[in-house]
């Protein structure tokens, strides 16, 4: 279990991750879990007790059904806390323009996209400004010399500037 566990932290140290899920028997997940550092043991999302002797293939099975369904949750639950911040009037943005102005000036934590949302917009050769919709001219300075852009990609390349993170749903 110790050897588990320092092995966790080595990979966390090494390469950060931000979930982990335990199956095994039961009572080394115990064992393993008490010997967590506190750092894992809050990335810590789901443990199950599998008979390990059902073969590869079906643990193997469990443990994607127990990811997929924890990622799920947690998906909807920091959803339903942007909605709510949003609906009362507080920190949230919802919408392009909103979400790239608040990532420009280093005011988002997090951001929400939906995997399949790949909204384009134009940026210009002539002074950098980013339109998170496809126009003519320039918003900023009425340049014509624009290009293409996908949207989401330029805003998480400026929330890798910041702690943000981006969470693709």
């Amino acid at each position: 279990a110790r050897e588990i566990a320092n092995a966790l932290k080595s990979l966390d140290d090494d390469k950060a991750f931000r979930r982990v899920v335990l199956v095994g028997g039961k009572e080394i997940l115990n064992h393993i879990t008490q010997n967590l550092p506190s750092s894992i043991q809050r990335k810590q999302i789901a443990t199950r007790a599998l008979d390990l002797g059902r073969g590869d293939a079906e643990i193997r099975d469990e443990m994607w059904k127990l990811f997929f369904e924890e990622e799920r949750a947690d998906e909807a639950r920091l959803w339903d806390h942007i909605r709510s911040e949003y609906l009362r009037g507080g920190l949230a943005r919802v919408g392009l323009e909103r979400v790239l102005e608040a990532a420009a000036t280093g005011r988002v934590e997090t951001v929400v996209v939906d995997r399949d949302f790949k909204p384009m917009g134009a940026r210009c050769r002539d002074c950098e400004h980013l339109a998170a919709e496809e126009v003519e001219t320039c918003p900023k300075c009425g340049s014509a010399s624009l290009y293409p852009v996908d949207v989401v990609n330029e805003i998480v390349e400026i929330l890798e500037q910041t702690s943000a993170t981006v969470d693709f749903v």
